[in-house]
């Protein structure tokens, strides 16, 4: 890779990657956890169904006459696929 003053830099794909344990470790046991409670809860175990179970919530929010649907429920604008695979 070059640089903008024309220096060129190797640069190895691990030097891409997160390797800090103590930085990804407490993000993934709270995604984990939350997974883990939408299944034991609301029988939710893929990202599919989560986006049904929010649709379905956002419909009744608006049927009760919530006019601000974006507070009600955290709705990112790219679906995400990190959702574990449903074990059963």
């Amino acid at each position: 890779m070059t640089d903008d003053l024309g220096n060129t830099h190797k640069i190895h794909i691990a030097d891409l990657l997160e390797n800090n344990v103590d930085s990804m470790m407490p993000d993934y046991i709270r995604e984990m956890s939350g997974w883990a409670a939408l299944n034991k809860h609301a029988n939710i175990g893929t990202q599919a169904e989560l986006d049904k179970y929010k649709q379905v919530a956002l419909q009744h929010s608006k049927k009760a006459g919530d006019g601000d649907l974006s507070r009600a429920i955290d709705t990112p604008s790219t679906p995400s696929s990190d959702a574990p695979p449903r074990t059963h």
